[in-house]
């Protein structure tokens, strides 16, 4: 067998290969939603062939993408994994949580588009206040990562605002929409308090303790 026809044979197996790795996949994840990424690791010829620091996103990304089309709407959760031990900051982000799933409640119901403004809205106002209060705290405690901090606090407001623009485009909330809800609000805050907001309040604590001292 010459290199031309070795090559296209080698290319057809692993073809054959990866669309059959896909098919076990998708039952065995439906099975195993919580092992879905242990999964990828397991016959997959792409996985297999690539570099070690692509391997976690090509399997992530993978997963991911099944779980989206099952799952379009994803209510956020306040669990352990967000609690900062700072009663004020955890107790208003209970209340953030409560506003984002009135949202995305809304539109998993069918509300219409002056339903979904209303709840972004009021899911705005609070953000706005939520912060103010945040960025108060890092003042008195002369948090000294606070300029960072409200670079994110302005990022997150310019998505709000572009999920309000999103909104008055559409007729009501599209999937897109909610696509966007769940990756630019949800993600996000899930991103930011178990990072800067943890860091904030980990401070707080440790600059009461260096006080008393």
């Amino acid at each position: 067998m010459d290199d031309r026809k070795l090559k296209e044979h080698i290319c057809k197996e692993l073809m054959d290969m990866a669309d059959e790795w896909e098919i076990e996949m998708e039952r065995w994840a439906e099975k195993h939603p919580e092992e879905d990424r242990e999964l990828c690791r397991m016959g997959n010829p792409d996985f297999i062939a690539a570099g070690v620091a692509d391997r976690e996103n090509m399997c992530y990304d993978k997963c991911s993408q099944k779980r989206s089309k099952e799952e379009p709407t994803m209510y956020a959760e306040f669990d352990e994994s967000l609690v900062t031990g700072n009663e004020m900051i955890d107790g208003q982000h209970k209340e953030l949580i409560d506003k984002i799933n009135k949202l995305v409640a809304c539109c998993e119901q069918g509300g219409g588009k002056l339903e979904a403004i209303k709840m972004l809205d009021y899911l705005s106002d609070y953000t706005e206040f939520h912060f103010s209060a945040e960025e108060k705290l890092q003042e008195e405690i002369s948090y000294p990562g606070i300029e960072e901090h409200r670079k994110q606090h302005a990022d997150f407001k310019q998505a709000v605002s572009e999920l309000h623009e999103m909104l008055e485009e559409e007729e009501g909330p599209s999937d897109a929409f909610v696509a966007a809800v769940n990756k630019n609000v949800i993600d996000w805050l899930y991103r930011h308090i178990k990072g800067f907001d943890r860091s904030v309040a980990e401070y707080k604590n440790m600059k009461a303790q260096a006080d008393r001292l």
